[in-house]
Formats: structure tokens, sequence, C-alpha cells
């Protein structure tokens, strides 16, 4: 029986070793993943600072890395190729994965930014208003948890009932309306944040829940 103490990378070559730590860990063995974190979490963290990343987003990637390794077990296949390729692997496209996150942050904050811009350069103070409410409504909302978020576009963008809602996310009506007050209330606190004297104002806490246009 292979045990922590019988497992030696002394006694067989990296590619051996590596697949037979595989095997344990596929047999929910926790101490032969942490084996292979151990050998392979510096050359990990290299990786991914070479694709563009900090040391400690680098860390955070070969953390998940592992995760996707252990939960993801019975993906690998010795016979298509060797431990250290899956795992470079996963790494690689961890930190890509992680790259174009940043990419569509930056170009939200940049459309953001150019959209206050053409909102200032307007003439009229009504639709100045409107404009810049629209971008702080919309940028509000990035900051709410995602199934709070995902009801209130339903509700008030794409202008969904509540019971439609409940419907198409298989949810309890009373769970769609929990989540739909929760997730104004916690909208209109941070709106109230940006402009406190405006907070009530916003149209979109006035009675009859209108559905304001983000795009």
């Amino acid at each position: 029986m292979i045990t922590s103490h019988s497992v030696s990378a002394a006694s067989e070559d990296a590619r051996e070793y590596d697949g037979r730590l595989m095997q344990l860990v596929q047999a929910r063995k926790e101490w032969a993943l942490e084996l292979l974190f151990q050998r392979y979490v510096a050359c990990g963290i290299r990786q991914a600072q070479r694709a563009g990343v900090d040391y400690q987003t680098a860390e955070d990637i070969v953390s998940e890395a592992f995760i996707k390794i252990w939960e993801h077990a019975e993906k690998y296949q010795p016979l298509r190729g060797s431990f250290n390729s899956w795992y470079h692997a996963i790494v690689h496209n961890l930190a890509i994965d992680e790259l174009r996150r940043r990419q569509a942050r930056s170009n939200a904050h940049l459309k953001s930014h150019l959209e206050t811009m053409r909102a200032l350069d307007s003439d009229n103070d009504a639709q100045l208003l409107r404009g810049i409410e629209r971008i702080q409504v919309r940028d509000a909302l990035a900051h709410l948890p995602e199934p709070q978020r995902r009801l209130l576009k339903l509700a008030y963008i794409e202008g969904m009932s509540r019971r439609e809602i409940a419907q198409r996310l298989a949810l309890p009506l009373g769970t769609v309306h929990t989540r739909v007050r929760l997730g104004k209330e916690k909208l209109k606190r941070l709106l109230q944040d940006c402009h406190p004297e405006r907070g009530e104002e916003s149209h979109f806490f006035k009675t009859g829940d209108p559905s304001p246009t983000l795009s």
C-alpha cells in the first residue's frame, strides 16, 4: 500500500513521481496534493509573473490552480501528457483570464469616463443630470452581489415583472421580491454616498419602479 512515507521522488523520475501523486489525489489524499503544491508552487508563481501579473496575484493564481486540480483531479490523464504540462496549462489559462478581466475593467472605466465627458458637454441641464445619473446607477450596480445585480437588471433594464423573473430563474416569488428590495436599498446607499443631496431624487427609487435606460 502506498503511503506518504513510501512515496519518494528520489526513487523514480519526476514524471512518474508526479503521476503517482496524482493517482493519490484522485483517491482524495490531501497530503499528495500538498506534496505537489510544494513541488510546483514556485515555478507556477514565476510562470504567472511572466504572463504579466504581480507577485500577489501570481500567488492567488497558483492557489486557484491547485483548487482546480483538487476539484477536477479526474480530468488528469497521464497518457495524454505529464502533470507538469497539465499544471502549467492551468496556470497559464488562469493568468490569461485575469489579464482579460483587468482589460475589461479598464475598458469599462474608459467608457464611463467618455460618457461622463459627453454628458458634461450637454447644454441641457436636465439631459446633463439624467446622463450623469445613468452613469452613476450603472457603476453602482457593479458593486452589488451578483444575485441582486442580476435581478435588478432584469427588473429595471429589461423591464420584467417580479413573476416573470421568478419563472425565468426558477426562484420563489418571495425570494425575487426580497433580493430586489435588498438590491435597491444597497444601490440607494451607494448613490447617496456619491451625491447625498440627490439620493432620494433618483428616478430609480420613485413610486412605480420605472425602468431607467443604462445602456
